[in-house]
C-alpha cells in the first residue's frame, strides 16, 4: 500500500478510527493502522508538508487533540 507520505508500507493492526467535523464543516472519519515501511521516499505534497520521526512521548506532546493521543497510546 502506498501511504500519503510516498512510502510503500505493509499494513499491520488497525489502531482504530476517529470522527470529527473538519474546518470546512464536513464530517470526516480517519482510520489509523500500524505500518512498516518497505520502500519509497518522502516528497511534500498537499496532504503532508513535513515528515519527522519521533518517540511516542515526543509525538504525544506534538498532538493537538486527545483523540489522536488515544490512538497513539494503542501502539
Amino acid at each position: 500500500m502506498q501511504e500519503e507520505t510516498g512510502f510503500v508500507c505493509d499494513l499491520g493492526d488497525e489502531l482504530g478510527s476517529v470522527s470529527y467535523t473538519d474546518r470546512h464543516g464536513r464530517p470526516k472519519v480517519v482510520r489509523y493502522w500500524r505500518m512498516t515501511t518497505c520502500e519509497g521516499e518522502f516528497t511534500p505534497n498537499n496532504e503532508v508538508s513535513e515528515l519527522r520521526w519521533l518517540s511516542r512521548e515526543e509525538a504525544a506532546r506534538q498532538l493537538s487533540f486527545d483523540r489522536d493521543r488515544e490512538v497513539l497510546a494503542r501502539l
